[in-house]
């Protein structure tokens, strides 16, 4: 059956059969399928110990060496029949639907680890519904206050203070060592002062739940820290995590009515429990008050670390723009890379990447002995501008190639990035007119500009594929043009 779909291919779609598309996209597809399941394994959550991110790096390795192998491969088949070469008679549009049959196969090949983190994000979503995560994510950030949460910055103190902008070294900032919460002064050591955990999953409300728990601190709501502890303590013992924390230890050691100062830091077992914290470990307040650990602690970091990977989970995309992006570009970059070598020749290809090589080392010299950022930009801009000029001259005259088939190569593999050049030649022109004052009300353009740099991308993807278009019929007809 297989021999007869290819017999079939051959003699009615020639293109098809040549770039061997269908087999290629079944094997890709299979191939994402493979890298979702390895995604899905690798988004198992173990409570007992930290996600380990290096983890991803061994199936990523595999996934390139695969595509490697494979693109050798069929490159070799690829390449073995050239209706170019052979003056093989084609429609006008022919050689840009071959160029779109090679793009989609290096997509749905490159997109692997799209499939993977899809499946990896999917996994860790799966473990709880949103509704039930936010629970559980307002418990570990509220008990965080118990146990050993930061300080937040007190005011700056104006009457102490030195603010001497002449002379910077003379300076000298004091801020208060209080606090006022709801119309009274707490010392900025005490547990009103202290920071909750912030989560993504609370979508920037986090200092909502801070407000609560200090409400119930100041209002002497002892029930209802009770009550958070024991869902707290409840989700330690879930998860097997270590403790030698019990409820009254917990609020006898930290629960001080009514200024909150004479309280007991809890450790984290993360650090041994008899083991001193490293002097930078503390903020410079804490390091006056280090006596105060008691010999109660709680895996409060390993908690925070995958309920934290878990909520990142549920707010990021599964697909951001920029990673479609990459693969776009990556893709037509190969893409332009193969169809050049296919349109021209090995000597001519090799010759190109020769001088594209040398160019880089020019441009980068020179920006550095000229010390502007932006000459490399403008340097790229006029050899494109060159290239192309050159290759259309000889294109119109059609009288001989001469070196236009290392301009082609040069153009077809540089011509995509002139929009992006000059827009980046833009964004720095606004920026330094703007005297980087960057802000949306002094600077909009540069504002604008900086925002919107992903969508400038696609756009400009969509207008190179339509440019292709005329461009390919343009190549085809140059192929006719004499060697001499």
């Amino acid at each position: 059956m297989f021999t007869k779909i290819q017999k079939y291919l051959l003699l009615n779609h020639p293109i098809i059969w040549n770039t061997k598309f269908f087999p290629m996209l079944v094997f890709g597809f299979i191939f994402n399928i493979l890298f979702f399941g390895l995604g899905y394994l690798n988004g198992t959550i173990n409570f007992q110990e930290y996600y380990n991110s290096d983890s991803i790096a061994l199936p990523m390795i595999f996934g390139i060496l695969t595509i490697i192998l494979t693109f050798i491969v069929w490159l070799v088949f690829y390449f073995k029949n050239n209706s170019l070469k052979s003056f093989y008679k084609k429609s006008n549009y022919a050689l840009f639907y071959e160029w779109l049959q090679v793009f989609t196969i290096i997509v749905v090949f490159v997109s692997f680890f799209l499939t993977f983190n899809f499946g990896k994000q999917l996994h860790q979503k799966s473990y709880f519904s949103e509704t039930e995560l936010k629970e559980r994510c307002k418990t570990i950030a509220q008990a965080n206050i118990f146990i050993d949460g930061s300080f937040a910055q007190t005011e700056i103190d104006t009457l102490k203070s030195n603010f001497d902008t002449i002379n910077p070294e003379n300076q000298k900032i004091v801020y208060k060592d209080y606090i006022v919460y709801r119309g009274k002064k707490y010392d900025a050591y005490s547990l009103l002062n202290r920071n909750i955990v912030e989560f993504s999953i609370f979508n920037h409300n986090f200092k909502n739940h801070e407000i609560e728990v200090k409400n119930w601190l100041v209002s002497d709501n002892k029930q209802a820290v009770k009550n958070l502890m024991t869902q707290y303590l409840n989700l330690i013992k879930e998860h097997k995590l270590k403790t030698n924390l019990s409820l009254n230890q917990w609020f006898t050691a930290v629960y001080n009515y009514p200024d909150f100062t004479n309280f007991l830091y809890i450790k984290d077992k993360y650090y041994n429990e008899n083991q001193y914290y490293p002097e930078d470990y503390y903020e410079e307040g804490r390091v006056q008050t280090a006596n105060k650990y008691s010999n109660l602690y709680v895996q409060q970091s390993l908690l925070r670390s995958n309920y934290d990977n878990i909520s990142e989970a549920h707010t990021e995309p599964f697909i951001e723009l920029e990673s479609i992006l990459l693969v776009l570009y990556i893709s037509l970059v190969v893409s332009l890379l193969i169809l050049s070598f296919r349109v021209t020749s090995g000597k001519s290809w090799l010759i190109s990447l020769v001088v594209f090589g040398v160019l880089q080392i020019i441009f980068a010299l020179s920006s550095v002995l000229i010390s502007e950022g932006y000459t490399y930009y403008i340097e790229s801009l006029v050899v494109i501008a060159i290239v192309k000029i050159y290759f259309f001259s000889i294109y119109k005259r059609k009288k001989s190639k001469q070196f236009s088939a290392i301009a082609l190569n040069l153009f077809l593999n540089s011509f995509f990035w002139s929009v992006p050049i000059i827009y980046i030649l833009i964004t720095n022109y606004y920026r330094k007119i703007c005297d980087f004052d960057t802000s949306s009300i002094n600077c909009p353009e540069y504002t604008w500009l900086k925002d919107n740099f992903e969508l400038m991308m696609l756009y400009n993807f969509i207008f190179c594929v339509l440019s292709l278009v005329i461009l390919f019929k343009i190549i085809r007809n140059w192929k006719g043009i004499s060697e001499e």
